[in-house]
């Protein structure tokens, strides 16, 4: 057990030997010195039964819904609190270990009350008649009503007691600043690793083909915590990355969004000390998996429950940002190399995928390219400017359920995207891809409303050296990212195309003035739309494209994080609120 599982049992037994000395104080009426030595002892545990219940409620406070706290601290530790897990780790920061030792020794103490008091296993009490009582008693067996033989308990819980509230109030208020650095640490791990895997995926794109493949890669809002002791390598392994290859119809086909095939590829980073090779036969992806690692938590849209109606489809796209599905660890401990992505891909359309297929890897990290579970692959997209003017008929309904939902995986993802070759200086309706297979009505078992980026790729054999322009050093700094940003989430929840807010990288002052006051008298709409929550966060994006900092500033990606995507979460959790 952990050690906030562990408090839990002290939690649950502190009030089981209240009750236990409750019932034989009942039959000390004729022990007058017993009697007060139950009460002292009763009037102790409770004291120390309220104490822990503080600290907890303490921990919980501005980690849990205000609704859930009272449940989460009357069912200690129990299932509603691991969804808190990473957010509680965040907070103890360096005290988790000094937390669980000194919880560990309350444990024991606790433990030995138990005994003492002749509590059993399931809670019941084995004395429960004064004549038992008084034949326990006479015995001289380890059962005591006698306070003093309770003091050394007394004191170990009392000290832990101590000791978890100094901690926890330490904590608390360190937790702003200590939020901030691993916030900063998360986003610059999260770039890192979306650059080797754009290098890693393009290296690998040595076929013959004479077209441009594009590659994709799924926005998903990361919800990771890195905190001392934790290593940037322990938290990457546990992410898992969804990619989509396209394969045209054609040599000569152009890239259309509509008619192209997208194959699903997993993506996670693989221990640089594999060995390099062929395995010896196939390895079945599902029948050799081993149990992934349940450690750090992070939101996903990997899986989804099947919805039989447009009332349950709404309840299924909350629970499936909250929800990961890991891609499971290989027993196999040799990789290949794969040197050429599309006739991996090409080839697992005529056969069952079985996996890994290999590895693909930059100069600095490696990583294992995995059929992607129990995903299909996608035969058609569209764009989000075709969602929001309706032009691809047959979609579910867009409705502020996904809205919300997008906004908030779109504000995450350019935090940790900014920077890599996912993402150009503007992001722009057009670049916001859906990709979806053969049934795309709601009641699907994949939303289609699951955004990508998507990059084309030339095959190295058809590569020509390109010298990239450079801005005028001359030219004042602005911030178009969070700008056109500010007008994406404008158009996403209004529910509208609008021409005005197009957002270009090489606009002019005068272009930038014009959008930003064009998305200005949208207020109103976006107030209709959401509410002051939304409307705070798209101010925000708006104001700031005048700065001079921008978001490889740490102290302006918190800022964006705390005035953007931790908004749009709020607004995002509410959804499963009743």
């Amino acid at each position: 057990m952990s050690g906030l599982e562990v408090a839990g049992f002290v939690l649950g037994v502190l009030p089981i030997a209240i009750k236990a000395l409750q019932g034989y104080k009942s039959f000390l009426s004729s022990f007058k010195t017993a009697q007060r030595d139950v009460n002292r002892l009763e009037r102790d545990l409770e004291t120390e039964w309220i104490r822990l219940q503080n600290t907890c409620e303490h921990l919980l406070v501005g980690v849990a819904s205000t609704s859930m706290i009272d449940t989460m601290i009357q069912n200690p530790f129990g299932p509603e609190w691991k969804r808190y897990g990473d957010k509680l780790r965040l907070r103890l920061w360096r005290s988790s270990e000094k937390f669980e030792t000194y919880v560990a020794e309350m444990s024991a103490a606790t433990q030995e009350l138990k005994e003492k008091l002749c509590i059993q296993q399931d809670g019941q009490i084995k004395l429960n008649d004064r004549s038992s009582m008084l034949r326990e008693l006479k015995q001289h067996t380890v059962f005591t009503l006698r306070k003093k033989d309770y003091e050394g308990i007394l004191s170990r819980i009392k000290n832990g007691n101590s000791v978890l509230q100094d901690l926890c109030r330490q904590d608390c208020g360190l937790e702003s600043d200590r939020r901030q650095r691993s916030q900063a640490r998360v986003t610059k791990l999260l770039r890192g690793l979306s650059k080797s895997i754009y290098n890693a995926v393009s290296s690998a794109m040595t076929c013959a083909c004479a077209y441009t493949h594009i590659i994709g890669l799924e926005l998903v809002p990361r919800d990771a915590v890195l905190v001392p002791g934790d290593t940037e390598e322990q938290v990457a392994k546990a992410l898992n990355f969804h990619i989509v290859l396209n394969s045209a119809a054609d040599d000569t086909a152009s890239w259309l969004p509509t008619t192209r095939h997208w194959n699903s590829l997993g993506l996670r980073l693989a221990d640089p000390g594999n060995k390099i090779g062929t395995p010896t036969h196939p390895i079945s992806y599902h029948s050799v998996a081993a149990k992934p690692k349940k450690g750090i938590k992070w939101t996903s849209s990997f899986e989804k429950s099947a919805t039989k109606g447009s009332s349950s489809a709404t309840e299924t796209l909350v629970k499936s940002f909250q929800t990961l599905t890991y891609l499971p660890t290989m027993t196999s401990p040799q990789l290949s190399k794969i040197s050429d992505i599309c006739q991996i891909v090409l080839g697992s359309q005529k056969k069952e995928a079985v996996g890994p297929y290999g590895y693909v890897l930059d100069a600095q990290r490696k990583f294992e390219l995995c059929p992607p579970g129990d995903m299909s692959d996608f035969r058609d997209a569209t764009t989000l400017r075709q969602v929001l003017v309706g032009s691809q008929p047959g979609l579910p309904p867009f409705d502020y359920p996904e809205r919300i939902q997008l906004a908030f995986a779109l504000s995450d993802s350019i935090l940790n995207l900014y920077d890599t070759p996912w993402l150009a200086k503007s992001v722009r309706l057009d670049d916001i891809v859906f990709l979806f297979g053969d049934d795309t009505a709601a009641v699907s078992k994949y939303s289609p409303y699951r955004p990508f980026v998507t990059k084309g790729v030339l095959p190295r054999a058809s590569q020509q050296p390109t010298q990239q322009a450079k801005s005028p050093s001359s030219l004042r700094p602005m911030n178009l990212t969070v700008l056109s940003l500010g007008a994406l989430l404008i158009q996403i929840i209004i529910g509208e195309a609008i021409d005005e807010l197009n957002v270009a990288d090489d606009m002019d002052m005068n272009s930038i003035v014009s959008k930003r006051e064009a998305g200005s008298r949208l207020e109103d709409r976006i107030m209709e739309s959401d509410g002051s929550n939304y409307a705070t966060a798209v101010k925000w994006c708006l104001e700031s494209v005048y700065g001079v900092a921008n978001l490889q500033n740490d102290s302006f990606c918190q800022n964006f994080y705390e005035a953007v995507v931790s908004r749009l979460e709020e607004d995002v959790n509410l959804l499963g609120t009743d």
